[in-house]
């Protein structure tokens, strides 16, 4: 971490939300996720991941399926996120399968209009 500077406290948690950060400054977010076990659901929105919420009510999801492929999809409502639309680019397969179930490290780097996502 401190590539620019002192590490910052971590985001204050809002249930599970985090607060509102400067988009100029970024944040750098960590996750322990549980792959999911059965088939990968049809709506991306339904696979564990991380939400970040845009103006407009809208958010967009980075959500992981059962082997690890990362998704970057839009929903319209950040507080019930169905019907998710992949963003263009928005879908990986670095072929590094990880089990269905295995629990994983989820780490997303977001800052300005750019958002990294890097899985284990």
């Amino acid at each position: 971490e401190n590539l620019k500077g002192p590490e910052l406290p971590p985001l204050d948690p809002f249930g599970h939300s985090l607060t509102v950060l400067n988009r100029s400054t970024g944040a750098i977010i960590e996750a322990s996720v549980i792959l999911p076990k059965g088939a990968a659901p049809a709506d991306v929105a339904q696979e564990p991941g991380l939400l970040f919420e845009t103006v407009g009510d809208g958010a967009i999801v980075a959500a992981l399926d059962p082997t690890g492929r990362v998704t970057l999809a839009s929903v319209a409502n950040a507080s019930a996120p169905l019907d998710a639309k992949m963003v263009q680019w928005g879908f990986f397969d670095r072929q590094l399968y990880y089990a269905p179930g295995a629990t994983v490290l989820l780490r997303a780097l977001y800052r300005r209009d750019m958002l990294e996502v890097y899985v284990d």
